[in-house]
């Protein structure tokens, strides 16, 4: 089976082969992703966690939500995976 996706980094094009044990080659999957649609809810708290000494609301949207499958071409998970991803707090002063 064939899927056509696009890159969410770069927008190429994909042409993603899954085999019968449900490999695939073609590109890198990181699963689906949603957020919310602007104007269609609200956010409201359903709950509270505390991180420390420090207490945060936990919020859900009422609104509609958008999904996607959140694909990247081989080319940019390389250059994700030999970029220097450390915080600006771990890298030596310039």
């Amino acid at each position: 089976m064939t899927l056509e996706r696009l890159c969410s980094i770069c927008g190429t094009r994909l042409e993603i082969t899954i085999d019968a044990a449900g490999a695939y080659v073609g590109g890198q999957y990181f699963g689906k992703i949603s957020f919310p649609v602007p104007d269609t809810g609200a956010y409201v708290k359903v709950g509270e966690f505390r991180l420390g000494r420090r207490t945060y609301d936990v919020v859900d949207w009422t609104g509609t939500k958008r999904e996607f499958e959140y694909w990247e071409c081989d080319a940019c998970y390389e250059r994700r995976e030999t970029e220097d991803v450390v915080g600006p707090t771990d890298r030596s002063p310039e």
